[in-house]
């Protein structure tokens, strides 16, 4: 199953990704469960690469919320009372 969205993705040939599929075939439990932990993690890990942001993207993001100091003490107080609610 897994394979079959690894061949979409990638677009590789068939064969060879049948030939991994019946090496990983050949693994025990344990270590099909650690090579499916170690490919989980470099799937997410390059998502997570890909959605990196830029912290200038939050430039202004309160200028509507904040205009003083006075807005800004009063939007941390109503927030810490609605974690009491």
């Amino acid at each position: 199953m897994c394979y079959n969205v690894i061949r979409e993705v990638i677009a590789v040939d068939t064969s060879v990704v049948d030939r991994i599929d019946a090496e990983i075939g050949k693994l025990d439990r344990e270590k099909q469960l650690e090579l499916a932990r170690r490919l989980l993690n470099r799937v997410v890990d390059a998502g997570v690469q890909a959605g990196r942001h830029s912290i200038m993207e939050w430039f202004g993001a309160g200028k509507g919320t904040w205009r003083t100091a006075e807005d800004v003490r009063r939007y941390i107080e109503e927030e810490r009372n609605s974690w009491d609610s």
